[in-house]
């Protein structure tokens, strides 16, 4: 009997363990696919300096931006949006923590 129950402990603890590295790993996913988006961000804007003369002509002028520019600044903030409503939802499925959804909406 305390052979047996000596088993189910360890294998109960062997469970937890798993469990434990399962939930590590896929708070490290999630954060890395995250980290990926804002990496494909910031490169948008660094390879495409139509887009980066773009951001800045909408901050310091945005008065003089045409129908598709606006079309074109438009589509690259929905992403920024989306960016964070993918890194809340993460959050609010308990993948990421508090302190990593806070720094990934920074850029939002």
């Amino acid at each position: 009997m305390v052979v047996s129950l000596a088993i189910v402990a360890y294998e109960l603890n062997q469970s937890t363990k798993e469990a434990r590295l399962s939930t590590n790993a896929l708070e490290i996913s999630a954060y890395q696919s995250l980290i990926d988006s804002i990496i494909d961000l910031n490169n948008l804007i660094a390879t495409d300096t139509d887009l980066a003369e773009l951001r800045l002509k909408s901050s310091v002028s945005p008065e003089d931006i045409s129908v598709v520019e606006l079309l074109k600044i438009n589509s690259f903030y929905i992403n920024v949006i989306r960016h964070g409503d993918m890194a809340y939802f993460q959050y609010e499925r308990g993948a990421i923590k508090k302190e990593r959804l806070d720094s990934v909406l920074r850029i939002v």
